[in-house]
């Protein structure tokens, strides 16, 4: 069958999934009029607008000929290089997609607000909205039906609006509930008020994800904390399923998030600044009984250990002992109780656990790799060397047993 005699549906499948070019688009919608109307679907079904002449383009086609408008589903603008004039285009044109859902905006050196492209509300229901820029949760609820919002990504220097006494998130929480499911953060700053206050109303929440910066060359208000997160998480305690929390730079105060009043959560990925204490986070022998911490619903568990912290303790036992056949390990895991009781809980408190991921961060590798890939390129018979990943296997195939996928990603030790 040639491509002239395919059915439009098998044309637009293929034009979707082929990750074509502009320049081969604009070839196939000049073949015949059915592969015209397939490459339209395609061209403005997902649109970016990274330059002035783009959003110029796009605009007089949608004014040319509504029908395409129709077509948008998503747009993601890259602000770096627009103006306030052409983002204030944008805006208007983004007007006339009925069909819009998705709406991206970034802009990581030209600052604007967003007076600038919306000159008020929008019109348009929006269901995803990600923004990595500088905006409030205040900006969000102003310029976008927030309640109808399913998915919100916000990420960057984001202003916080607490010292207004007219807050219109503050004010408008008092009546609505938000219909948002899925919630990331990338923050510089405290925003356990807002959180508490957009949280409380967000009935329907299923997937959290928070992300602590704290640049050095920044002076930034205290970053949320353990306990302040621990209230926010309260509210979503009987409908979040999936939940990541990351800090990305040293450590946050000495106390840890309280996991247990999540009833429903499946899926955890934190870095262990938030599961641990203090004085566990730098001693894997004081987190005994951290398995009964977690909620009971936990099926999948993953946590990152920065470089100034470590999942086990390893003892060097002796020297690098040689055979013929292979190079003996000088050392030995210590004080990895903590994980082996993840293992024995599943038989009477966490029944749903099938996947533990342990990972330790390092900035920089040993020295001693150049020897390890000497070794392995010289000889032939030093087909094992000094390390711990004979331990770690053997770790590895008892979780196995207990029908627990363990994943060790740990710093090599020598």
């Amino acid at each position: 069958m040639t491509g002239a005699k395919l059915p439009p549906e098998i044309i637009h499948h293929i034009l979707s999934i082929g990750n074509f070019g502009l320049t081969t688009l604009a070839k196939l919608a000049r073949v015949n009029s059915k592969f015209n109307v397939a490459v339209r679907l395609v061209l403005y079904r997902n649109v970016c607008l990274m330059t002035e002449s783009e959003a110029l383009l796009f605009d007089r086609s949608i004014k040319e000929c509504p029908e395409l408008g129709k077509l948008t589903k998503s747009v993601r603008v890259i602000g770096d290089s627009l103006n306030p004039r052409c983002l204030q285009q944008i805006g208007q044109t983004l007007r006339h997609l009925p069909s819009l859902k998705t709406f991206f905006y970034s802009a990581a050196y030209y600052v604007i607000t967003f007076d600038d492209m919306f000159k008020g509300p929008t019109p348009f229901q929006l269901q995803s909205v990600d923004i990595s820029s500088i905006i409030s949760f205040d900006d969000v609820a102003k310029y976008f039906q927030l309640s109808g919002i399913e998915i919100l990504r916000l990420a960057g220097d984001l202003v916080n609006a607490r010292d207004d006494q007219t807050t219109l998130l503050a004010a408008r929480t008092d009546h609505h509930q938000y219909s948002l499911k899925q919630l990331t953060l990338d923050v510089w700053r405290d925003y356990s008020v807002e959180l508490d206050v957009l949280l409380l109303h967000c009935p329907l929440l299923e997937s959290f994800s928070y992300t602590a910066s704290d640049p050095a060359c920044r002076q930034q208000p205290p970053l949320t904390s353990p306990a302040a997160l621990s209230q926010v998480l309260g509210h979503c305690k009987q409908t979040l399923t999936t939940l990541e929390l990351a800090y990305s730079d040293g450590d946050v105060d000495g106390t840890r998030v309280d996991l247990s009043c999540l009833q429903t959560l499946r899926n955890l990925k934190a870095h262990s600044c938030y599961l641990f204490q203090r004085d566990e986070r730098n001693n894997p022998a004081a987190r005994t009984g951290f398995y009964a911490r977690l909620p009971s619903s936990l099926e999948k568990l993953e946590i990152i250990f920065m470089p100034t912290t470590s999942a086990f303790e390893v003892r060097e036992i002796g020297d690098i002992g040689w055979t013929p056949h292979q190079i003996t390990a000088p050392y030995e895991l210590q004080n990895h109780n903590w994980l082996v009781e993840l293992m024995s809980g599943k038989k009477t408190y966490l029944r749903n656990l099938s996947h533990i991921h342990v990972k330790e961060i390092t900035e920089a590798r040993h020295h001693h790799m150049r020897f390890r890939e000497t070794m392995k390129k010289g000889s032939t018979n030093h087909d094992r060397l000094p390390s711990v990943d004979d331990r770690l296997r053997s770790l590895e195939n008892t979780f196995r047993a207990a029908d627990i996928t363990l994943e060790l990603d740990i710093r090599d030790f020598y």
